[in-house]
């Protein structure tokens, strides 16, 4: 989604804007994956929502990656999942 569709779509659904940076978000995701003992392994991507930031890291395979959703407002992990090998 587009920045100006989501830019948009936050206006007409009143849901404001984030109060944290994608950079924020990408270090509270590392932050999770250190404390639950998983692999951070680059490359990393990083996704806004409307209300959350994704980060995905290993993302050049598929399986073995960290998939991770942070609260757009709150800089909490909300989910925390591991894509099996």
């Amino acid at each position: 989604m587009g920045g100006g569709l989501r830019q948009l779509l936050r206006l007409i659904l009143r849901i404001p804007r984030p109060k944290i940076s994608r950079d924020q978000a990408l270090g509270f995701a590392k932050d999770a994956c250190v404390a639950g003992g998983l692999a951070w392994e680059e490359p990393v991507v990083v996704s806004e929502g409307l209300k959350v930031f994704h980060v995905m890291t290993n993302a050049k395979h598929r399986g073995g990656n960290v998939n991770i959703r942070i609260d757009a407002q709150s800089g909490h992990v909300t989910s925390m999942v591991v894509a099996p090998r």
